[in-house]
Order: structure tokens, then sequence, then C-alpha cells
């Protein structure tokens, strides 16, 4: 058609055209012209958005769901962010204190107005506890110490700030995972730690196999005088000496 409109693209700030109107909808199809790209019919000088222009919004419409552009360069450049999940599972391994510590940084990669002390106040303030209960010689059996020192403190961590982390996570997922390289030498140790408590609490016994001996009883009221033997008792003889007489 002599008399079809065609357009003008804007692409990384400088004008790229004219197309004609297949050719902007092939683009819009294979997701290189979105809604929020700026177009200009040939021959004005009006930019506006393709959501903006009706005959180019119908397209939009028929198309349906269309690819995202390519994220921005700033974005690209930001630092990556932990998977939430990931840091509060991992922090049953490597304790609450290292799941404190990666989630207030995770917050700030993430760039979110969430307090840095109440994770690393929770994961370490458990593990305080825990010390103070166990040098003060209060036993509250394996099972229920894990429970209190180990899961609730990470599911208050999950519940007041990673939680709340995942949705812009998801929008943000990294390209690589080279970030958590640090993060898992430095908790390897503690996870080696407590797979070694753990193998001790479940196969060694808790008391000394000295102590099923039979060791012969210890008897409290022995003194050092009635180990001492005793003479059996004088005989009293008598003997008759010459010119004397009497009892020796």
């Amino acid at each position: 058609m002599p008399n079809e409109l065609s357009w003008w693209i804007s692409i990384e700030g400088r004008s790229d055209g004219p197309y004609s109107k297949d050719e902007v909808d092939q683009r819009l199809r294979l997701g290189t012209l979105s809604a929020d790209s700026y177009v200009c019919p040939a021959g004005t000088k009006q930019w506006r958005r393709v959501a903006e222009i009706p005959e180019l919004a119908d397209l939009l419409e028929a198309i349906g769901d269309v690819p995202p552009p390519p994220p921005p360069d700033e974005y690209l450049s930001k630092p990556a962010s932990w998977n939430p999940i990931a840091l509060v599972w991992l922090g049953i391994l490597f304790w609450p204190t290292w799941t404190g510590v990666m989630t207030a940084l995770n917050s700030r990669r993430l760039e979110l107005d969430q307090p840095v002390a109440r994770p690393i106040g929770i994961g370490v303030g458990a593990e305080l506890v825990g010390i103070i209960f166990g040098c003060s010689g209060i036993d509250l059996g394996v099972f229920l110490e894990w429970i209190l020192y180990v899961m609730l403190p990470l599911g208050m961590i999950w519940y007041f700030d990673l939680s709340p982390q995942l949705p812009v996570y998801q929008q943000r997922k990294p390209t690589s995972y080279t970030h958590w390289m640090f993060p898992l030498l430095i908790g390897i140790p503690f996870g080696i730690l407590t797979l070694l408590i753990w193998l001790v609490i479940l196969f060694v016994p808790e008391e000394p196999v000295g102590s099923e001996l039979n060791y012969p009883p210890v008897n409290d009221s022995w003194n050092y005088s009635s180990s001492i033997p005793r003479l059996p008792n004088a005989v009293a003889t008598t003997s008759v000496l010459p010119g004397n007489t009497g009892v020796l």
C-alpha cells in the first residue's frame, strides 16, 4: 500500500527506520519492541510510547504477553543477591548466626529498608542463650534445645526479614552463582562441626564403657587404725626363779 504509515523507532537514543507496520508487528512479537518503547510516525516529530498509539496498542493486545526487554545496564551492574529460601535452610547446618549475617547483607543487595541489627541479633542471641544454659548446667534435652536454639531463631529470621526479601529476589534472580563461594567457605566449617555433634549425640554412648565393670564396693568407714594388725592377747605365764617366786 503506497500510503501505508511507517514508523521511526528509538533504539538506544538514536532513530532507526522507518519501519512498516508489519515490521513493527514483527518486532513486537520478538520482544525487541515493547509497550514502553518510543516510536514516531514518519513525517512527524511526535515521539510517543507504543502503548499510547491506538493502532500499535491493538497489535500489543492481539499479541498478548510479549517477552520483556533486556534489563538496563545499571541493573546488570548491581551485586547479585542470595536466595532467601536457601539462606534459611543452610542455617540449620551453618547455625542461625550465619543466616542472620547473610540476611542483613542480602537486604542491602536487594536495596530493602530492613534493620540490619534484627536478623544478626536474633542469630547471636540464640547462640548466647544456648551457651548460658549450657554453662548453668540446665539440660533441656537434645531435641528441645535444637528447636529453641536453631529452629525457633531461623523461623523468626524468615518471618521478619527473609520472606519479605523473596518477591524482590524473584524479580532480580542472578544469572550466575559465583557470589555463593565466599559465604559457603565461611559456613562449611560450622556445617562440619554440626554434623560431628549430631554423630556424637546419636552414636556415642552417654556413659564411658568402664562404668559397666563391677568394681568392689568401697567401705567409707575404713580408717587407718583398723588396718593395723593387733597382737593376740598376752597370755599370763608364771615362772619360778631360784630364790624368788612371782608371776612374770
